[in-house]
């Protein structure tokens, strides 16, 4: 008949190894999806980091999650990296965050009044705690002056952390302009 069966056989073999590797990661994450739904460990609602991407699960499927990010932007996320890679969910038995806020001021500032002023800006915001209470550090000093470090938690990451720190970040600024504290200027 004039058909060569060995490319014939070659061919077959070839297109059967194909199928089997992408079957082989569809099964992957068809399992992944089965364990992440048994386990509980992700849940629609929950903030979680995979990789570089960082969002709210908004479903959860048997072969993906899909998240939305902060820009919004829908992620599908292959359930076999959310069992297999490192996965930080915000959101799994509380929804507490801590906040830092790095700022330099001049050298001749009042460091210890900055220093209060940083810790009553985060005291007045409404979401923060008070266990552990806000707490301001000096980190070091630069050529440009004082480089200081506000750390404070909030109880609720679901409502924003940029929002959080936006918010404290305004108040320090008033408060530092009141008080004639002068951010220190890049160079």
């Amino acid at each position: 008949m004039g058909v060569d069966l060995t490319a014939l056989t070659v061919f077959g073999g070839a297109l059967a190894v194909g199928l089997g590797f992408g079957l082989q990661k569809i099964a992957s994450n068809f399992l992944s999806g089965i364990i992440l739904l048994f386990e509980k460990t992700i849940e629609t609602g929950d903030l979680i980091e995979v990789g570089n991407e960082k969002g709210w699960v908004r479903e959860m499927a048997i072969r993906h999650t899909l998240i939305e990010t902060s820009d919004g932007r829908e992620v599908l996320i292959p359930n076999e990296d959310l069992i297999i890679g490192k996965v930080t969910n915000w959101t799994y038995t509380n929804t507490r965050g801590r906040i830092d806020i790095n700022l330099t001021i001049v050298y001749d500032s009042d460091v210890e009044a900055a220093q209060k002023i940083l810790v009553g800006a985060a005291k007045n915001y409404r979401l923060c705690i008070s266990e552990p209470p806000p707490a301001a550090y000096v980190r070091e000093f630069t050529e440009r002056g004082i480089q200081l470090m506000l750390i404070f938690w909030i109880s609720n990451v679901k409502e924003g952390v940029a929002i959080a720190k936006s918010t404290v970040m305004l108040e320090i600024i008033r408060s530092f302009k009141t008080a004639g504290i002068k951010f220190a200027v890049a160079s």
